[in-house]
This record gives structure tokens, C-alpha cells and sequence, in this order.
């Protein structure tokens, strides 16, 4: 099971954590500086704007769906009756569904219904709230002013359920539909938050070129989260951290059958502990195939310039 979670700006302030301003309509001058602070900007209600996301009631969702705003920009608040609301994440193709705590039961029930693919969303203020949550079947989590310590926490607390932090959009968010549908400064803004899954990125200080030492976690293999907690932690290696999807095949590589194209694009979306579950298997086939002796190639790259900007994770370079 994956759950996810959002970020909020405060009200009060920006956190170094945050992915998102949400506001009380889309004035020009809200827009620019949630986006200067580098912040997806939120806005509740309708409008001609160019918010790149809206919370909407009913009546509202479907309206903006019709004038043709992607299901994946609008979140539908839980307000109305229980038929309006389903007509509405049906017909706007919603990305989610912000409920309460009091309805929260009704909203899981809409989006278990057949070809509903809207996931309901709630608004926590703490740990406790978010693990009922869960528990209930909410599979999003809108945290204000949370910091790394306090996901750890939820982290443990929601295990073996895995975590992934989105923005203001899903994750799976296809990089085509963002480009073709956002202004330029948001589309940026955007993709200075999110991984190539377009999940929200750690946020770390260190960058390619910075005199300073990168964020390798001594013993894990994955860099997911930036709190100590995980940082000082060891690799997880057991099959049962994985999603069963993933295991499966996991399992079946072990057996001798290698994966097939659409299980590989499976495991690309594998995120903390399942990168380092697919890592172990991987170590073990190669240890198979070749034992412990390792040869090396030396590489020449000429780079055609000094001069970058781009700060590609990869890249030492950079």
C-alpha cells in the first residue's frame, strides 16, 4: 500500500520543506510570489487565472473540467451531497478528494466504486489523526508545517505502508501534460520540486559543484528521506518491505525468470526501501553470474564547455 502527502505552506510563513501555497483566489500578485518562493500555488475556487491547481466544490469540478482543466489539476472538496460528489470526481476525472475526518468513511466508500480513480485526500494536524486516517482508507495526507522529524514519525508509524511525498499534483503526473497545460514559471516551478516520477524530491543544500559533502546515507543504497533517522539506518534486504507487485517479480528474477518490459517500468517507480529490496536482489544475481571480482574500465569524457547550470544529480562535473 502507498500512501501519500502533501506539504502545505502555513499560513504564517514558508517552511524549507514546503511544496505548496494554497489561496483564497488567484490574484496575480499571490500567484507570482508563491511561485518566487518556489511554491505550486493552490487556489481554492474558480477562475480564469492560471492556477496551475484548484480546489473545487462539485459544481464548480465539473465546470472547469468542461472547460477543460485535467482531472490531475483539481482537487474536489468533500461538501455537498454524497450523489453531487460522485457525479463530480466521476465526470472531472479528479485527482482527489479532500474529505474530513467526520466523512472520511463516505469518501473511501465513493472511491472504491468501479473505474473511480480519485484518491481521498485529508488534512491532518497530528500523528494520531494521520494514522486514523489511514487506518480508515484515506490514501493522501495534507500536513502543515511538518518538518522531516515529524514525517519520520509518520513514516515508522504508517510501516509497512510506503510513504511518498507528492506536490500539487499526483504522482505518475505524466512531464508532457504539465508542459503543455501550466505557464512557463509554474511548469519550472514544478519541476525544480519533483524526481523523474514526478514525487516531490528530498530537498538537500548540497548540489554537483558545491563545496560540500553529498547527502550518501553510510549504509543505505537509498538517499529517500533526509531525516538522521534514516540516514544512519541499514539497508532493508527483506522481500516483505517490497510491494507484493514488486516482490513478485523480485522472487521470480531469483527463480531465473527475468522481468519483462512492463515489470522493469514497475520497478523504475520503486522509491526508499524498495530500491534498496531491488538493489539486493540485483547484488545477488550478479554474485551468481560472476562472484565478488570486479573489473573496471577507464573513461575519458571531454566536456564541451566549463560552463553549467543545470545541477543534474548525476553529473560530477556539474
Amino acid at each position: 500500500m502507498r500512501v501519500t502527502f502533501l506539504r502545505r505552506s502555513p499560513a504564517d510563513g514558508d517552511g524549507p520543506a514546503d511544496t505548496v501555497r494554497e489561496l483564497d483566489g488567484g490574484a496575480s500578485a499571490d500567484l507570482a510570489a508563491a511561485l518566487a518562493a518556489g511554491l505550486t500555488p493552490v487556489v481554492h475556487g474558480p477562475g480564469d487565472d492560471a492556477a496551475p491547481a484548484r480546489v473545487l466544490s462539485s459544481a464548480d469540478a465539473i465546470a472547469a473540467a468542461a472547460d477543460g482543466l485535467g482531472g490531475w489539476r483539481i482537487t474536489v472538496t468533500h461538501d455537498g451531497r454524497r450523489a453531487e460528489v460522485l457525479d463530480a470526481i466521476v465526470r472531472a476525472e479528479a485527482a482527489f478528494l479532500r474529505t474530513s475526518a467526520e466523512r472520511s468513511a463516505e469518501a473511501v466508500q465513493l472511491a472504491s466504486l468501479p473505474t473511480v480513480t480519485t484518491v481521498v485526500s485529508q488534512e491532518v494536524s497530528s500523528l494520531d489523526d494521520a494514522v486514523a486516517a489511514v487506518r480508515a482508507g484515506v490514501g493522501d495526507l495534507v500536513l502543515d508545517g511538518w518538518d522531516d522529524e515529524a514525517v519520520a514519525d509518520l513514516r515508522e508509524a504508517l510501516s509497512p505502508a510506503h510513504l511518498a511525498e507528492r506536490t500539487a499534483f499526483p504522482i505518475g503526473t505524466e512531464i508532457d501534460d504539465a508542459r503543455a497545460a501550466l505557464d512557463r514559471a509554474s511548469f519550472k516551478a514544478w519541476l525544480d520540486l519533483v524526481d523523474g516520477t514526478s514525487a516531490a524530491r528530498p530537498r538537500y543544500e548540497w548540489a554537483p559543484g558545491k563545496d560540500m559533502a553529498p547527502p550518501v546515507p553510510e549504509r543505505r543504497l537509498s538517499a529517500a528521506w533526509p531525516d538522521e533517522r534514516w540516514r544512519s539506518g541499514d539497508a532493508v534486504t527483506d522481500l516483505g518491505a517490497a510491494r507484493p507487485a514488486v516482490a513478485a517479480i523480485l522472487e521470480r528474477s531469483l527463480a531465473g525468470t527475468p522481468p519483462l518490459r512492463d515489470e522493469v517500468e514497475l520497478m523504475f517507480g520503486a522509491r526508499a526501501e524498495e530500491v534498496e529490496v531491488i538493489a539486493a536482489v540485483a547484488d545477488e544475481l550478479r554474485r551468481r553470474a560472476v562472484g565478488d571480482r570486479v573489473t573496471y574500465v577507464i573513461n575519458r569524457n571531454i566536456n564541451y564547455t566549463n560552463q553549467c547550470y543545470f545541477r543534474c544529480g548525476f553529473c560530477g562535473f556539474s
